[in-house]
């Protein structure tokens, strides 16, 4: 969803729900429009699933899991992965060069 994102953040999208790290591009996306990443524990999505207390399909009913969903949620376990600023949890690999 990286591809997309920077685009749906640039058209009103103010946060996303994900597992793991983001591209330059969305980090970058996040910052410019003061938006948010909220990270959930991955393989716990039965968990997750209790929190939500409704879903509407808002927009790409044809990605199937992937659309865009508006959730309402109570007492969601969530952290964030990388605020308005562009701070985030994740530590980047340093490649070594031969």
């Amino acid at each position: 969803m990286d591809s997309f994102a920077p685009r749906l953040m640039d058209l009103g999208l103010v946060g996303m729900i994900g597992k793991g790290e983001r591209s330059e591009d969305v980090i970058e996306a996040i910052v410019r429009n003061g938006g948010i990443y909220l990270c959930a524990i991955g393989g716990a999505g039965a968990l997750m699933a209790r929190h939500i207390t409704a879903a509407e399909e808002i927009a790409f009913p044809e990605l199937g899991c992937e659309s865009i969903k508006r959730l309402t949620v109570s007492g969601l376990p969530l952290i964030v992965g990388i605020d308005c600023h562009g701070n985030e949890i994740f530590v980047k690999s340093i490649s070594a060069k031969s």
